[in-house]
């Protein structure tokens, strides 16, 4: 059996993932986020003038996903234990987690791609560049069905002792609802819904910094209570 103090530095994953990414943003001069109006001169400008910063950034974008997978798998390992011998919501959270880190890792790999030839025709950095953010942000229905899964088997433990608490089944509905935000990336430039936008952006990004959090603290105490 996995050792008490490994489960819980997966549980803390998602903290994890999101810190680092938020440096790999930094470095590369993403945060805050820039426009979508932005010019195809203005966008070669950026990866011309930070080439380095964006290549390192990549890298800590791209080493972030590694932190999810432990996590994915430890939530996983609870939700199978409340479903007992058919775990279908343990493995559909499994597979919309293991979907959700490639939009940690695709993103990365294309800002390596742009950064490696930065004097390529800035109307070919601003299609990738394009691409790249879009690709990011509509992140959403992974998220929304990974959580919707965790929500139901909460729900569904009827036992003396549940494993986690019914509020935090609720928890996932809102911060699944909160992701949503985003769908409406694609019909605009400027405004709270673009792709810098506040219900975009920040509000998604901030709610899974927040759920990743929880989510530790909830793993961490059931990690203790399996051991009573």
């Amino acid at each position: 059996m996995v050792s008490a103090k490994i489960q819980k530095w997966c549980a803390w994953g998602g903290v994890a993932n999101m810190t680092v990414y938020c440096i790999g943003m930094l470095f590369a001069h993403f945060l805050p986020v820039p426009s979508p109006a932005l010019s195809a001169d203005q966008v070669a400008a950026m990866f011309q003038e930070n080439t380095t910063g964006i290549r390192i950034g990549s890298i800590f974008m791209l080493a972030s996903g590694f932190f999810l997978v432990p996590l994915i798998g430890l939530i996983s390992a609870f939700m199978k234990r409340i479903e007992g011998d058919m775990p279908v919501m343990a493995y559909g959270q499994l597979a919309a987690g293991a979907l959700g880190i490639l939009f940690f890792y695709v993103p990365a790999v294309i800002f390596f791609v742009m950064a490696f030839r930065p004097e390529r025709s800035p109307e070919l950095i601003l299609l990738f560049y394009d691409f790249t953010w879009m690709v990011m942000i509509v992140a959403w229905p992974s998220f929304v069905f990974q959580q919707g899964c965790i929500a139901l088997a909460i729900f569904s433990d009827k036992s003396a002792q549940p494993i986690f608490p019914r509020w935090l089944g609720f928890f996932q509905l809102w911060t699944a609802l909160l992701y949503c935000g985003s769908f409406l990336l694609p019909f605009f430039k400027t405004g709270p819904f673009a792709w810098n936008g506040l219900f975009a952006f920040w509000i998604p990004g901030i709610v899974f910094y927040i759920w990743g959090f929880v989510m530790a603290f909830m793993l961490v105490k059931a990690v203790d209570q399996q051991r009573t």
